[in-house]
């Protein structure tokens, strides 16, 4: 049943080494199932900045510790990165000794950029209605500018952003006065109009 799973299913000895590992992971990861058995999970699946806190976890649960729940990165053969959440056990003999344990995990990728979308596109919603709304309350235009920076800066973006000033006399474009995150003296600079990324 296991190996038929369209769930992510793989069971490891006590020194991280996999003892069985399903289709479905297999065919998700682009390994042939020679090329994991009896290998390392950590060193083949998972990242190297994240080996050390879920080999932690991977011993804790051995210990008969917490952890029936985790959600990790894991790589595939290619480096491309898919978040797993896995529902841990573990697999002991008759005299209780653990043997191994035992991971289903389903992957949640996909959720995760979706809900990022999401998540993106209702901060861009929210700044084009308050932008719309300080058009209509301000009265001014440097109010407008001050408006609409203080609104962008606490929902889409936090420092080093802000509004330029095209001077036609000169050519020139220089800092609004909200601009964030400079220097004083950054922002009485003025730059001209074919320098650089404004070019």
């Amino acid at each position: 049943m296991l190996e038929k799973s369209n769930l992510c299913v793989v069971t490891l000895n006590s020194d991280g080494n996999i003892d069985f590992i399903n289709d479905h992971l297999l065919n998700k990861t682009g390994y042939t199932r020679q090329e994991v058995f009896g290998k390392n999970w950590f060193r083949i699946f998972i990242p190297p900045q994240d080996r050390n806190e879920i080999k932690n976890v991977f011993n804790e649960l051995m210990d008969a510790k917490m952890h029936d729940q985790h959600t990790n990165d894991i790589l595939t053969k290619k480096g491309k990165q898919l978040q797993i959440h896995w529902n841990n056990a573990i697999l002991r003999d008759a005299n209780g000794r653990v043997l191994m344990t035992l991971s289903i995990g389903l992957d949640v990728s996909e959720i995760q950029r979706t809900e990022e979308t999401l998540r993106r596109q209702l901060q861009e919603v929210t700044a084009l209605h308050g932008i719309a709304s300080a058009g209509t309350e301000s009265k001014s235009i440097d109010e407008l500018i001050e408006r609409t920076t203080k609104f962008l800066g606490g929902t889409l973006y936090s420092d080093n952003f802000g509004i330029l000033i095209y001077c036609k006399e000169t050519d020139e474009l220089k800092n609004h006065a909200s601009y964030r995150g400079v220097s004083p003296e950054w922002k009485e600079k003025c730059v001209k109009s074919d320098i650089g990324i404004t070019g």
